[in-house]
Protein backbone atom coordinates (compact mmCIF):
# COMPACT_ATOMS: atom_id res chain seq x y z
CA UNK A 1 0.00 0.00 0.00
CA UNK A 2 1.27 3.46 -0.84
CA UNK A 3 1.16 6.31 1.63
CA UNK A 4 1.84 9.90 0.66
CA UNK A 5 4.32 11.70 2.92
CA UNK A 6 3.74 15.11 1.37
CA UNK A 7 2.70 16.74 4.64
CA UNK A 8 5.80 15.50 6.44
CA UNK A 9 8.05 16.83 3.66
CA UNK A 10 6.14 20.12 3.43
CA UNK A 11 6.22 20.84 7.14
CA UNK A 12 9.89 19.87 7.46
CA UNK A 13 10.64 22.58 4.88
CA UNK A 14 8.38 25.12 6.63
CA UNK A 15 6.09 25.43 3.61
CA UNK A 16 2.43 26.13 4.26
CA UNK A 17 -0.33 24.35 2.38
CA UNK A 18 -1.33 27.73 0.99
CA UNK A 19 2.18 28.39 -0.34
CA UNK A 20 2.45 24.91 -1.88
CA UNK A 21 -0.87 25.50 -3.56
CA UNK A 22 0.31 28.82 -4.98
CA UNK A 23 3.60 27.41 -6.26
CA UNK A 24 2.11 24.29 -7.84
CA UNK A 25 -1.22 25.65 -9.05
CA UNK A 26 -2.95 22.73 -7.31
CA UNK A 27 -5.92 23.50 -5.08
CA UNK A 28 -5.46 23.36 -1.32
CA UNK A 29 -8.39 20.96 -1.12
CA UNK A 30 -6.73 18.46 -3.46
CA UNK A 31 -3.36 18.82 -1.72
CA UNK A 32 -5.02 18.24 1.65
CA UNK A 33 -6.74 15.13 0.32
CA UNK A 34 -3.39 13.82 -0.91
CA UNK A 35 -1.74 14.60 2.42
CA UNK A 36 -4.50 12.75 4.27
CA UNK A 37 -4.28 9.82 1.84
CA UNK A 38 -7.86 10.25 0.66
CA UNK A 39 -6.76 10.33 -3.00
CA UNK A 40 -4.66 7.49 -4.41
CA UNK A 41 -4.47 8.24 -8.12
CA UNK A 42 -2.77 11.57 -8.81
CA UNK A 43 -1.24 12.01 -12.25
CA UNK A 44 2.51 12.10 -12.77
CA UNK A 45 2.09 15.77 -13.70
CA UNK A 46 0.62 16.49 -10.24
CA UNK A 47 3.34 14.48 -8.49
CA UNK A 48 6.06 16.25 -10.49
CA UNK A 49 4.68 19.69 -9.60
CA UNK A 50 4.62 18.83 -5.91
CA UNK A 51 8.06 17.21 -6.00
CA UNK A 52 9.56 20.21 -7.79
CA UNK A 53 8.04 22.61 -5.27
CA UNK A 54 9.41 20.55 -2.37
CA UNK A 55 12.77 20.00 -4.09
CA UNK A 56 12.58 16.20 -3.94
CA UNK A 57 12.27 13.39 -6.46
CA UNK A 58 8.69 12.24 -7.15
CA UNK A 59 9.32 8.80 -5.62
CA UNK A 60 10.14 10.51 -2.31
CA UNK A 61 6.52 11.65 -2.02
CA UNK A 62 5.50 8.04 -1.42
CA UNK A 63 6.14 5.49 1.27
CA UNK A 64 5.25 1.88 0.63
CA UNK A 65 3.86 -0.12 3.49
Amino acid sequence: MQIFVIKMLRTSKNITLYKLSQVTGISRTYLRELENNNVFNPTMQILNKIANALDVAPYQLLKFD
